[in-house]
């Protein structure tokens, strides 16, 4: 199609574009609208498609002249795309469309959300501690526990509670500005790997079922719940339920059971994964701190549509944990001392979060040319299968199939910007990080 156009940037991430369409054109599409309704209309005094271009110019004139507007306008913009290479997202908004006159060009304007782009101004100046998570013996132990628990015995008693046992309270807060942070049967397995609400561990050890337990507990300015801290707090902990968790004598037949070949085939693959683990939460705690650093010398051009469009597909996935029951998942919310407006809230700053990251690590591998060599995407699918007992080949099918393989290459290639970023920067060695602990 025939037409001059122009577009330029204007605010909140927008294209605004012109466009004039010849008259030319717009005679060849009404003279084809014009040739499908006159096969399609009924006269009386005329057959299907024998119907006079001037009777049926007379009646449907102002109807012809509109649908060829309605045609050719988003032919007009896709060409523009087309041929100007714009990047847009979401449906264009058409506006100051002339009328239709003979002889005359029609015009418009297209008011559309650019996609996101980013500058990144300096990314070579910042210096940061990379941390590890390690894996030691003691948490090989912790997790072959973890394990065998599927075979566990596990029965109601009294009490007192010790470490080990599985417990449902309810703790009521006392204090008037904190009565919200109540918990109603909530369940826990009483260990310090496991979380224990407001750090309770010491104090429900020894309480018995159907007891009501008064604690004081003093919190340093410095605590992690900011509602908590440098507080002198109340509690009153009802235990509702104390389960007792014997656990089976860990042998050969045992581990077979569990899928495993024997003990050790159990222990090495069980270390594997947790090795993978460590590694894969090094990568990603270093590639956070990266990440905010750049963020501090990146400008970004983010439409809101897109924000909310991210911030609904978190939401979308969040109802479907509860099969998209609304009243299951406002239970939860309530529970959890949240509503709507907080989820969406929660959501909406994650959305943002996650788009600006995504842009930065997409800049870094266009501009510096970043690409993942096959044989490093051979090498993760091997790793994979032996972590899973699968063979690779078989493997490698099942992701292609799935777009597993993709996802792969994407994570590779994030991984490898991140550490392109990280070659050009100062890399403190940091602290170590229990991976049992830290779970």
């Amino acid at each position: 199609m025939q037409l001059t156009s122009n577009y330029e940037k204007i605010p909140q991430c927008k294209y605004k574009i012109s466009v004039e369409i010849p008259y030319t054109e717009l005679q060849n599409e009404y003279n084809k609208v014009k040739h499908e309704i006159k096969n399609d209309i009924s006269i009386p005094g005329f057959r299907k498609g024998k119907v006079p271009d001037t009777i049926l110019e007379k009646r449907y004139k102002p109807s012809l002249q509109a649908k060829v507007i309605e045609n050719i306008l988003p032919r007009a913009y896709k060409q523009i795309l087309e041929d100007k290479s714009l990047k847009t997202f979401g449906q264009p908004e058409a506006k100051n469309i002339s009328e239709y006159k003979e002889g005359a060009p029609l015009k418009a304007e297209f008011t559309v959300d650019r996609m996101p782009s980013c500058t990144i101004n300096n990314s070579k100046r910042f210096a940061v501690n990379k941390d590890y998570y390690i894996v030691e013996e003691q948490d090989l132990e912790t997790e072959i526990k973890r394990t065998i628990r599927r075979k566990a015995d596990i029965k109601n008693y009294e009490g007192p509670a010790k470490e080990g046992d599985i417990l449902k309270i309810d703790i009521k807060v006392e204090n008037d500005d904190l009565k919200d942070t109540s918990l109603s049967d909530y369940s826990l397995e009483l260990n310090n790997n496991s979380h224990v609400p407001f750090d309770l561990f010491d104090e429900l050890k020894g309480i018995k079922t159907g007891q009501t337990k008064k604690v004081s507990k003093n919190y340093n300015k410095k605590y992690k719940d900011q509602r908590l801290a440098g507080k002198k707090v109340n509690f009153s902990i009802t235990a509702k339920e104390i389960k007792a968790v014997t656990y089976p004598d860990l042998t050969d037949e045992l581990a077979r059971e569990l899928q495993y070949k024997d003990i050790a085939d159990m222990r090495s693959k069980i270390k594997s994964q947790l090795q993978a683990l460590a590694r894969q939460r090094t990568d990603d705690l270093l590639k956070k701190k990266i990440l905010e650093e750049l963020r501090k010398e990146t400008n970004f051009e983010i439409p809101q549509s897109i924000i909310d469009y991210t911030t609904q597909q978190y939401i979308q996935q969040f109802k479907m944990q509860f099969g998209n029951n609304e009243q299951l998942a406002e239970n939860f919310l309530k529970n959890a001392k949240q509503n709507g407006r907080d989820i969406y809230k929660e959501y909406k700053e994650m959305a943002l979060y996650n788009i600006e990251n995504d842009l930065i690590t997409e800049k870094i591998i266009k501009d510096n040319n970043i690409e993942v060599p096959e044989e490093k995407i051979r090498e993760e699918i091997n790793q994979i299968a032996v972590r899973s007992g699968q063979e690779p080949k078989q493997l490698k099918k099942e992701m292609l199939k799935s777009g597993g393989y993709t996802n792969l290459k994407n994570k590779l290639l994030d991984k490898e910007a991140i550490n392109f970023i990280a070659s050009q920067n100062k890399l403190k060695e940091g602290k170590k990080i229990n991976i049992i602990t830290a779970t």
